[in-house]
């Protein structure tokens, strides 16, 4: 095997799965347009699009405390409006971005930490996987084209650049050390461990000495909390309080990355080849091992607690390792071409994992979801910005996206005191025990001035599955005002004055 002849190829092998994954990423938003929580952020972003600098909720157009508007969600924004796009093709837009920021800064990081970049990290970051957990931030080939446009990768992109320049540390660029933090922290507080540690630790190798990198490493703290402390959206450490006390138990049996049998199921083949690391020599690559053993500290200590925040910290653990079995495994090969027959053994997974997410992102949603959203698109033309509109749950988070408020979505919101009461109205208004008295004034409640009817499928409670719509109801609630949109499945009926 040509080892050394590839590793000359590099940056066209890089520039080749980059370009696939770009493609598979534009593929699989035209034709799903949009999965997982894209249109929550869709929605944040279309707030921040209209106003910038006094936001209201992004659901819901109330004043209520939202930790919602982040810098990376205020940068899509940003460039939605500068380049005249909706906020779900921004971030559309922004997955591409994303993924490049990704990998140039993992580039970076990995050649200033090691002296140069070997295509395997590349190979091992993408493809040394064997499923996945099926949550954001998540960077594997089958997986990253999903999550490309969601604010936990640009976070991780950050993160990376964070460590690259703390590797060149000096006076002049510590500032930007720690914005670059405070921007990954805010985006996505998971990340607050990764880089309260990792840097430290970057700075210690950057200048080999215990009290000139505490110097520095008191700098960027103090520079850090200062920065985070003047976020002017909200007050992020109480907004991490109030989180922290509200989400600090999974609700589903055991969070994903705190289950043992679900952990050895995805990353079997990473453990599988960590041997590898002794036999290179482990202080060769000591400095990302203690960044992962660093954050496996409070990981594990929480794992009582069952805790996202702390469980989702396991992704910066595994790609510390999956990066230090990159260089172990060029370094053996240098030395001796006939490790490079693992690479060989590895080949069927890698080739697996390329066609299984092609395959997964390429196919097209066949359910009612997507002629439903694209109907949405249409509808959201005829409402302004902050028109409130009384519809279903699931109906209502899409829209948000594009236009309008709704009384209710499908995501919990924390920090809004009335947010099971306005669940429970929702589930009111579709009662067919209900008459369009109550239903008034539950839209007067909220100042709604339309009611948005789903004739095909609805969701009326968090988690619940969706129902058929009640002809009965939608019947009832066409008398209730003007008919102004009839689509196939969306109805949209303008409130007589009240």
């Amino acid at each position: 095997m040509e080892f050394m002849r590839l590793e000359k190829y590099f940056l066209q092998i890089t520039i080749v799965l980059v370009f696939i994954l770009i493609i598979e990423t534009l593929v699989l938003n035209y034709n799903r347009v949009g999965i997982g929580d894209f249109y929550y952020h869709a929605g944040v972003v279309n707030e921040l699009q209209e106003n910038p600098f006094s936001p209201k909720h992004p659901f819901y157009g109330t004043d209520d405390v939202t930790p919602y508007f982040t810098p990376y969600h205020l940068i899509v924004a940003l460039f939605g409006n500068i380049f005249h796009l909706t906020a779900p093709e921004a971030l559309m837009v922004f997955a591409i971005i994303n993924m490049l920021i990704f990998i140039l800064g993992l580039n970076l990081f990995a050649k200033y930490l090691y002296g140069e970049f070997s295509i395997i990290i590349l190979l091992f970051i993408l493809f040394l996987w064997r499923g996945d957990f099926g949550f954001s931030g998540e960077y594997s080939f089958r997986f990253l084209p999903r999550v490309a446009s969601y604010h936990s990768l640009f976070a991780i992109g950050m993160m990376l650049f964070a460590y690259a320049i703390s590797l060149k540390a000096r006076f002049s660029n510590i500032i930007i050390v720690s914005l670059l933090s405070a921007v990954a922290i805010i985006s996505q507080p998971i990340s607050i461990f990764a880089l309260s540690f990792g840097v430290p630790i970057l700075l210690l190798k950057r200048f080999g000495s215990i009290k000139k990198a505490a110097l520095f490493s008191l700098i960027y703290g103090i520079t850090l909390l200062i920065l985070l402390y003047l976020w002017p959206y909200y007050s992020l450490f109480a907004a991490a309080v109030g989180q922290a006390k509200s989400t600090s138990i999974w609700q589903n049996g055991i969070f994903p990355m705190y289950a043992p049998k679900i952990i050895i199921k995805v990353i079997w083949p990473i453990l599988l080849l960590c041997p590898i690391l002794f036999i290179d020599g482990v202080r060769k690559h000591s400095f990302p091992l203690l960044i992962a053993l660093s954050i496996f500290i409070p990981y594990i200590i929480f794992a009582p607690k069952n805790s996202e925040l702390t469980g989702r910290s396991l992704l910066f653990i595994i790609l510390m390792i999956q990066i230090s079995l990159a260089y172990a495994m060029s370094n053996l090969i240098r030395n001796n071409r006939k490790w490079g027959l693992i690479l060989i053994f590895l080949s069927p997974l890698f080739l697996f994992n390329m066609a299984y997410g092609t395959y997964s992102n390429s196919k097209g949603d066949k359910s009612f979801l997507k002629p439903m959203k694209q109907e949405i698109i249409i509808i959201s033309r005829h409402l302004k910005h902050y028109e409130v509109v009384i519809t279903d749950i699931n109906t209502g988070y899409y829209l948000v996206g594009h236009s309008a408020k709704i009384v209710a979505t499908i995501f919990p919101q924390t920090f809004v005191k009335d947010d099971k009461q306005r669940i429970d109205n929702i589930a009111r208004i579709y009662d067919p025990a209900t008459n369009n008295l109550s239903r008034k004034n539950i839209a007067k409640k909220y100042n709604a001035q339309y009611f948005l009817i789903n004739k095909n499928k609805i969701r009326l409670k968090r988690g619940a599955m969706f129902i058929d719509s009640n002809k009965a109801v939608v019947d009832s609630v066409r008398t209730m005002g003007n008919t102004l949109l009839e689509l196939d499945q969306l109805l949209l009926i303008k409130i007589a004055d009240y």
